[in-house]
């Protein structure tokens, strides 16, 4: 696995990848992966990705997957970078 963080969009956006060099992910099932209850292990719940989106998308953020070119599957996580000033103001 590979780790890696930068900012995106004048540091407007904090981005973390996660990347392997694994098989990837089926193709078919790619639009799939987030949808609740939606899994390929046999005692899955289905739930982890789900969940994971939801709590991403309320902060304003995003979370997407993709099949690399070279190998392997990237999850990318952005967040919106919010201010001491930002947090000050909405209390």
């Amino acid at each position: 696995i590979r780790i890696s963080a930068f900012v995106e969009g004048a540091r407007e956006t904090v981005c973390v990848s996660f990347a392997d060099n694994g098989p990837g992910i089926d193709p078919e099932i790619l639009d799939s992966i987030f949808d609740p209850f939606f899994t390929t292990r046999v005692r899955g719940v289905g739930l982890g990705l789900s969940i994971s989106k939801k709590i991403i998308d309320s902060h304003q953020g995003s979370i997407r997957a993709r099949n690399l070119e070279t190998g392997g599957a990237e999850i990318l996580i952005c967040l919106p970078i919010s201010t001491s000033r930002e947090k000050e103001d909405e209390a």
